[in-house]
């Protein structure tokens, strides 16, 4: 990687959906009366194959555990047990287009394979903008 950042793409090594472990909750701010909803995916150390690209890694959940990981329950109960690295046997990575982390960029071959040797500096063509943009404007607000 020789320190320099390259965007990356991530799956399951059968092709298969994953899920993120995730929090959520809703609050009422005291003094604005304003109602607050957040979110954020949980994280944990990467496994070892991970480690190559970040320091953390978010936390997928097996199908099998979704309801497990959705029911509430009493902290005694909660499945802690399930926030660990996922297995690297079973994940596979590959370069992607750098033009991945500007929120204004939203195409699916952006996540196409890139060469692994091609430097982040060298110059692609940029795509040709449609007239009407597909993203919801309230969905970045």
């Amino acid at each position: 990687m020789d320190g320099e950042k390259q965007a990356r793409a991530f799956a399951l090594k059968d092709g298969g959906p994953f899920a993120f472990a995730g929090i959520w909750d809703r609050w009422k701010d005291k003094e604005t009366e304003e109602i607050l909803e957040s979110f954020a995916i949980v994280t944990v150390e990467p496994n070892e194959w991970m480690a190559q690209y970040h320091d953390r890694m978010g936390v997928i959940i097996e199908p099998r555990n979704y309801q497990r990981w959705l029911e509430p329950g009493e902290v005694h109960t909660l499945p802690f047990d399930l926030l660990r690295p996922y297995p690297e046997e079973d994940m596979k990575s590959w370069r992607v287009s750098d033009k991945v982390g500007n929120i204004r960029n939203n195409w699916a071959e952006l996540i196409e394979p890139v060469p692994e040797d091609k430097r982040k500096s060298d110059k692609t063509s940029k795509r040709a903008k449609s007239k009407e943009d597909p993203t919801p404007k309230w969905l970045f607000e």
